[in-house]
């Protein structure tokens, strides 16, 4: 049932995005990688260029620099495959809590398909966070080959990840992996002591 409605979602969102029926106006959050100067306040209309192209109609947000092209769109890698891998994430990991707790109801703790989600758990965080840092370089690779806007500068050159890493994906993924070979050992505990009854 899970793996039909899985199908289902994942069919829906391709569909959508291959009809760009989920079309959005492209919006980018420029954030602390870069600046602007004094002529560039909030809510500024700027000039600048996309892929080449002189465009009159960007605006700027406060804090953020959020900068809003209308008639642009990300291109597919940027907008909607974002969208359907997280979706695919989030599916697999409540499939996989959902199964977990099943069994857990059902009296079976440790065991070895327990394990297993755990483990598939862990590493579906895992692989998330590796796929956000993928994009976040994407999206500023993105950024520098094709915008140009009157008063911005760079003030970090480069690519950095965010490494706070207690606070990451990957760090809770390992946690997890933690879990299921302390689920691992209990299981080989039980055994033995079903052997030696």
């Amino acid at each position: 049932m899970s793996k039909i409605l899985l199908v289902i979602i994942l069919g829906f969102l391709l569909i959508g995005a291959l009809t760009k029926k989920l079309e959005t106006p492209m919006s980018l959050e420029l954030g602390e990688r870069y600046g602007f100067d004094s002529t560039v306040d909030a809510f500024t209309k700027v000039s600048g260029s996309f892929k080449g192209v002189p465009f009159a109609s960007g605006s700027i947000t406060p804090k953020n620099y959020y900068f809003s092209i209308f008639g642009e769109e990300l291109p597919f890698y940027l907008s909607k495959l974002p969208l359907i891998g997280i979706s695919t994430a989030v599916f697999l990991f409540i499939s996989l809590l959902v199964k977990l707790l099943r069994s857990i109801e059902e009296r079976e703790f440790f065991s070895l398909a327990n394990v297993k989600r755990l483990r598939y758990m862990g590493l579906t965080f895992m692989i998330v966070q590796v796929a956000v840092w993928v994009y976040r370089w994407l999206y500023i690779s993105f950024i520098d080959k094709n915008l140009v806007i009157e008063g911005m500068y760079k003030i970090s050159s480069g690519f950095s990840l965010n490494f706070d890493f207690i606070y990451s994906y990957f760090f809770l993924g390992l946690m997890i992996l933690l879990i299921a070979n302390a689920f691992e050992h209990g299981l080989k505990l039980k055994e033995e002591q079903e052997l030696t009854i």
